[in-house]
């Protein structure tokens, strides 16, 4: 009875340990994620940027050669981290994170409702022993007569 009890104790902790884990997990990627798309923003205001400087600056060659190289970059910059953020795949994993936590907390669920029915069980038959004991104590008294 006492292993039951500490195979659910044991289960119930790793539970616990797999649920706090998986929510630091997802609390990385939600962090991830903000800075990413802060920063796509920041880049997405450089590129708008950029391109009113060109604007201002046709009448210069040499000016406006320069702002489109840096047009370029950005927006190569700008592509890259788009692909980088659809590569993370950041809503997915938030998902499957929470996916997670949920079938973790089931199952702490369970394991505490299987603790409960098991201390029950035991009490029962603590009751039964005690019963039983009274039981024959009455049966040698009634020998004994």
């Amino acid at each position: 009875m006492l292993l039951l009890q500490d195979a659910i104790n044991g289960k119930r902790a790793e539970c616990n340990s797999k649920t706090s884990e998986l929510r630091a997990q997802v609390t990385s990627a939600q962090r991830d994620r903000t800075a990413t798309d802060a920063q796509i923003r920041r880049l997405e205001t450089a590129v708008i940027q950029a391109e009113t400087v060109i604007d201002q600056n046709k009448s210069l060659e040499v000016s406006l050669k320069d702002n489109t190289q840096d047009l370029v970059d950005q927006r190569t910059r700008l592509e890259r981290l788009n692909q980088e953020l659809e590569g993370a795949r950041y809503d997915e994993q938030l998902s499957q994170k929470a996916k997670e936590i949920q079938q973790a907390e089931v199952e702490r669920d369970a394991l505490h409702s299987e603790q409960s029915r098991s201390s029950l069980q035991a009490n029962d038959r603590a009751k039964l022993d005690i019963k039983k004991a009274d039981y024959k104590k009455r049966s040698a008294e009634i020998d004994h007569l």
